[in-house]
């Protein structure tokens, strides 16, 4: 059987609530198409988040990492694929950390393309039924950071880990508990939870 860790993250910014916390609490040791899930609730911090999937992945040496990240303005579950050594603050860390077009790491290469195969995982999610939209840029908020020190890791030690980073709009029952804005889509979270079960059997 192989493992997979699943990254969601915590609150930020004026954000009561993050939907990727409870999705990666209800799918912990579960287990999807022969894929037992370690599910774990990081920091919104630009390195501290890594640091806590570094521990993970130390624990229980997975073979997939599968992220994922609020993003209120997203239409879909979209795929992010190229990481960019690049920090730019929309709201401070859980660090107070604030950066304004920083580097991620100093000297790094400027970007990462991360190692699972985009077009297949996107074709999966399609045959399924559902819609994945792919991105070209994921921005350069805590979630691109993670995503960039993760594929830095595995790309420095040769790991063989599949990784790949999902932006997830609300999903429904949020609605009317959190401050969700009239022009947001909302999607139900059994379509998120599908298209997780789906990319976790792709990457396997």
């Amino acid at each position: 059987m192989k493992c997979a860790i699943l990254t969601g993250f915590e609150p930020f910014g004026d954000y009561p609530a993050n939907p990727t916390e409870d999705l990666a609490r209800q799918l912990d040791r579960d287990c999807l198409n022969g894929v037992e899930i370690s599910g774990i609730v990081l920091p919104c911090a630009y390195y501290r988040g890594f640091d806590v999937l570094y521990d993970e992945i130390m624990r229980i040496n997975p073979e997939i990492i599968l992220s994922m990240g609020l993003s209120s303005s997203v239409p879909a579950v979209r795929l992010e694929m190229v990481a960019r050594n690049r920090m730019q603050s929309k709201y401070r860390d859980v660090d107070e950390r604030s950066p304004d077009n920083e580097p991620i790491v100093p000297g790094g290469d400027e970007f990462i393309q991360l190692n699972s195969d985009g077009s297949e995982l996107a074709n999966r999610v399609g045959e399924s039924g559902m819609f994945l939209q792919r991105s070209v840029y994921a921005d350069a908020f805590i979630c691109n950071s993670l995503m960039y020190l993760t594929a830095k890791f595995i790309d420095r030690y040769d790991l063989d880990i599949k990784q790949a980073f999902i932006h997830i709009p609300w999903t429904n029952d949020y609605c009317g508990s959190v401050d969700i804005a009239d022009d947001k889509v909302t999607i139900a979270e059994e379509e998120v939870k599908k298209t997780i079960e789906v990319l976790l059997e792709a990457m396997s």
